[in-house]
């Protein structure tokens, strides 16, 4: 059984990027195209949240603690204000929040995986 600690170890150490689910480290598929829609997706977002002031936005490696031992760090993510008392940010490199918008670009399968 993985807990918090263990993937934070993973991502610093190994530099790969897993998620906790039901005690176990699930690495993430990283793939160019499916990164590029991410990032355009977040800079939009970015853009709004600047002129709106609604929360903040995080990217593919935003830690959100869902529940015990789940542990998701969707590719793009939002957070309203409401959800931080005294609109602040937690210190914690895992947020114990859940998003308001999640989104989760999916690769699309090798030959070799079809």
């Amino acid at each position: 059984m993985a807990a918090e600690e263990d993937l934070l170890r993973e991502q610093d150490g190994n530099k790969r990027l897993c998620e906790l689910v039901d005690g176990v480290l699930v690495e993430k598929p990283l793939a160019t195209y499916e990164s590029r829609l991410a990032f355009v997706l977040a800079a939009m977002l970015e853009t709004f949240l600047y002129e709106t002031g609604l929360g903040i936005g995080l990217g593919e490696a935003g830690f959100l603690r869902l529940a015990f031992g789940l542990v998701r760090a969707p590719d793009v993510s939002f957070i309203s204000w409401e959800r931080f008392p005294g609109r602040k940010r937690p210190p914690d490199r895992i947020f114990r929040v859940a998003p308001d918008l999640a989104v989760e670009i999916l690769s699309r399968p090798t030959p070799s995986e079809r």
